[in-house]
């Protein structure tokens, strides 16, 4: 009789939380501005950082609740310089496939979500110095972190970091992107 009373109310519980996290779900689309930069680690720990271009960024996801959801993206890094060899420049692009968990806490009319995300990255690159052409390609671990505010008309403003771990090197990508959701 205990057992089945205890059981009762787990499941009354837990039933009740999974209505709560169901009152914040829904389609988002979004674009903005992301710029990325290299974080490499050579033999003597030495960490050394290098710009790596800027470009824009479109983002689609879905929110199953205030906790979890889950995020595709398409952003581009595009950079030029000159240096001794000649001209150089670098056009990259990155889609992202990840999900997301975090907590939207409700401002009353508002929402803010921090959030951690882990993921896929494609990344693939044309660099080209002067004569020379160069091509790089590789799927890779993405982990992130963001803050997304939605309004309560359903406009979202998100900053978010992430840390794409290429097999030689980490990219890190920051953006800013604001967009609906639905």
């Amino acid at each position: 009789m205990n057992k089945s009373i205890v059981l009762g109310c787990i499941l009354l519980l837990s039933s009740s939380s999974l209505v709560y996290a169901k009152d914040f779900n829904g389609f988002r689309i979004g674009g903005g501005y992301t710029f990325s930069y290299l974080i490499s680690v050579d033999d003597d720990d030495v960490v050394e950082t290098g710009d790596y271009g800027d470009g824009f960024k479109v983002e689609a996801g879905y929110d199953f609740n205030r906790i979890f959801g889950l995020n595709v993206s398409y952003q581009e890094n595009n950079y030029d310089e000159s240096n001794y060899f000649g001209d150089a420049k670098l056009s990259g692009s990155t889609i992202k496939i990840d999900a997301d968990i975090g907590y939207a806490i409700d401002f009353g009319g508002w929402w803010m979500k921090p959030y951690g995300a882990v993921g896929i990255a494609i990344y693939d690159e044309d660099y080209t110095v002067g004569q020379f052409k160069f091509q790089y390609d590789e799927n890779a671990p993405l982990l992130g972190a963001g803050i997304r505010f939605t309004g309560g008309s359903g406009a979202y403003f998100n900053i978010r970091q992430d840390f794409v771990l290429l097999s030689d090197a980490t990219m890190g990508q920051t953006s800013l992107t604001i967009g609906y959701m639905f």
